[in-house]
């Protein structure tokens, strides 16, 4: 990993310390970082012991998935990030089912596996991710974090359809309601330069009050605006 990168992970963890996740009646706030504005990307662990990663949480796709240990060693973007092990967890399950996922800006493949995911004190078991074995091209090589933790809906006609880490974290009664909200601020020297709260709403965040619309079509977080 570049000079960079490591630069600012050592800024993350500095941050971390003075405010770390925290969690109240169901309710589990992820402090997140930002950097210039682009990318704003959290740490998780996965497997027992856990494997830290830090990854962006994407509203518009439903796949978590993290580079593997078996990616091919002339894959760049794998070689720069962390990658994931299923020797070393004691909790990690073969799936085994081929996973590919395409962004408006880039593609990552691999195969489906299953183990248990630390967000703070928020524990999902038997949470099925990508472990991504090919990323081709420039995309993802530069950016600071690992992975990709999908929030959107879950999309039953790829991927063999795996549940969504926070439909998972719903169905596995770990938050008080199935809500979750992001707070994103523009400064990058505030010690809150983000957050994704499971189960609830910070209202420290905004004033009034808040309006609530419909979704247009459960395959994104789209609703209808008129005017």
């Amino acid at each position: 990993m570049n000079d960079q990168w490591n630069l600012s992970i050592k800024q993350f963890k500095n941050k971390w310390l003075q405010r770390l996740t925290s969690s109240k009646d169901g309710i589990y706030a992820e402090y997140l970082e930002n950097y210039q504005n682009i990318e704003y990307y959290g740490e998780i662990s996965i497997g027992t012991p856990p494997q830290t990663f830090y990854v962006i949480f994407d509203t518009g796709s439903p796949y978590l998935w993290i580079p593997s240990k078996m990616c091919d060693s002339s894959d760049l973007a794998c070689q720069l990030h962390h990658k994931y092990d299923s020797s070393k967890s004691s909790t990690y399950k073969p799936n085994g089912a081929l996973f590919y996922v395409k962004y408006g800006t880039g593609i990552a493949s691999g195969f489906l596996s299953s183990d248990c995911v630390h967000i703070g004190s928020l524990n999902i078991v038997d949470q099925t991710f990508g472990e991504v074995t090919h990323q081709p091209g420039q995309v993802f090589i530069n950016f600071h974090f690992d992975g990709i933790m999908g929030m959107g809906f879950q999309q039953s006609s790829q991927n063999s359809n795996p549940t969504p880490i926070f439909l998972n974290m719903i169905e596995q009664h770990l938050v008080d309601k199935p809500v979750f909200s992001v707070y994103l601020n523009l400064n990058e020297d505030k010690t809150t330069s983000g957050e994704i709260m499971f189960g609830g709403i910070d209202d420290k965040y905004y004033t009034g009050d808040l309006t609530y619309s419909d979704v247009v079509s459960e395959e994104y977080w789209m609703i209808k605006i008129d005017g």
